[in-house]
């Protein structure tokens, strides 16, 4: 039997793992919590790293659950979304803005990222968000984990795995012609 008949063996396992990691971290951008535009919610968190989105709901394509194409690509960041966290000694938490995000679909909504927060410890935390000037259909805060926080520690050991297997999948190859 050829010996590179094995390499599949040593990386198709590495690879499910990699997958598997990335689905999990999809999909929960509201798991901690969410706050109505305008309005205000406390909220008991875990010290950490913390991700906030702006969510609003929007039209489904006959309840396959999922929005509509025109409606679902474009999310818009409000320009005058203030949002204010305070730990329960009214100390304000900082927001570290994030670049452009990506929009994520959830059953009848849809969200983007728009600013990351450290939790020092773990507690209460008043979140208040302020009127937007825009018309939009129940629009949120919501809070999730930090996504690359929770995929690094099974992302690295999936890619670790991946690099071994290949690269000894070469060596049994490379020793296989000798």
């Amino acid at each position: 039997m050829p010996r590179w008949i094995l390499l599949p063996f040593a990386l198709v396992p590495p690879a499910i793992v990699l997958l598997v990691s990335f689905v999990a971290t999809v999909g929960n951008t509201a798991s901690l919590g969410r706050v109505p535009i305008p309005g205000e919610r406390t909220l008991d968190l875990d010290a950490g790293k913390v991700t906030l989105h702006y969510e609003e709901r929007r039209n489904l394509e006959g309840g396959s659950g999922t929005p509509v194409v025109d409606e679902a690509d474009f999310l818009e960041i409000p320009r005058d979304l203030e949002v204010r966290v305070r730990d329960s000694e009214g100390a304000d938490i900082p927001l570290e803005s994030i670049g452009a995000g990506s929009v994520e679909e959830q059953e009848d909504r849809v969200a983007k990222a728009f600013a990351k927060m450290e939790l020092p410890r773990d507690g209460r935390y008043t979140i208040s968000a302020r009127p937007i000037d825009r018309r939009a259909p129940r629009p949120a805060v919501t809070l999730g984990p930090d996504k690359l926080e929770e995929f690094r520690p099974w992302g690295i050991g999936a890619a670790i795995a991946l690099a071994v297997g290949f690269f000894a999948g070469v060596a049994v190859l490379v020793s296989s012609r000798r």
